[in-house]
């Protein structure tokens, strides 16, 4: 809702020069809004560019070290990091991503390079694996709570994990009713091509990720799916919504 951008106009220059973080945030400081905060509602990665000064600066430390201490470590997600070091990225690589056409030239600065593995960027720099984020849905379809101790507040997950759009007046309505967002998730929206599952229910949350993965969660049926594929995700089509379908369909 707050009117952001999703990428920056000059998103492909900055990487091609494989810009720090630093130079994202400032970036969109200055960026034109798409429409007045509060009035509109769109995925934005530019949100969680500016998302990272604004934490470090509570927490006295990076967003790497934050996320690793508050959450990783705590829900032993001992895969998981925030942005590669050096030695992991030599020593355990990311599966590589077909990587659109247009990107394959830039082996220096897609989503299979050094730079961007090892960025660190909250709009798309996270390494994991399945095992790791089924530990992390399992804390949220427990509403918040870890294997040893509680990771965020029952108050914190419904607020993330239920739709908000309703509480912005000038929010058009359709969006507030078919197009649902929690802070930081997304609903299941049933009539858009990109659903999670077409035998979801709307209440169910997720989160896509543009390099070929999703995972979502079903509060009604307390089941979570994790898909991390190597198919870029394609603008008019997602092929993990079927078979999430496959699975669903499964398991009922």
């Amino acid at each position: 809702t707050s009117g952001l951008p999703d990428m920056l106009p000059n998103n492909r220059e900055l990487r091609m020069g494989q810009a720090s973080l630093d130079k994202f945030v400032a970036g969109t400081c200055t960026a034109e809004m798409e429409f007045a905060a509060g009035r509109g509602a769109q995925y934005q990665s530019m949100g969680y560019a500016l998302l990272t000064p604004i934490v470090e600066a509570a927490a006295g430390q990076s967003l790497r070290d934050f996320l690793r201490e508050r959450i990783f470590e705590p829900l032993e997600m001992h895969s998981t990091e925030l942005g590669l070091s050096d030695q992991q990225w030599k020593a355990h690589p990311a599966a590589e991503v077909r990587v659109p056409e247009d990107h394959r030239i830039g082996t220096d600065w897609n989503w299979n390079s050094h730079y961007w593995q090892t960025l660190g960027a909250a709009w798309g720099g996270l390494i994991s694996t399945v095992d790791d984020l089924s530990r992390f849905c399992r804390c949220m379809l427990l509403d918040g709570l870890g294997p040893h101790s509680r990771i965020f507040s029952a108050a914190s997950v419904r607020m993330a994990t239920t739709n908000r759009l309703p509480d912005f007046a000038l929010v058009p309505e359709p969006d507030r009713r078919t197009r649902g967002w929690g802070y930081g998730w997304r609903m299941n929206w049933l009539d858009h091509r990109s659903c999670f599952s077409d035998f979801l229910p709307a209440s169910a949350y997720g989160h896509w990720g543009a390099t070929g993965t999703v995972f979502w969660l079903d509060r009604e049926r307390e089941l979570a799916g994790v898909l991390l594929s190597t198919q870029a995700i394609e603008r008019n089509a997602s092929h993990l919504t079927s078979l999430t379908n496959a699975i669903v369909s499964a398991l009922d």
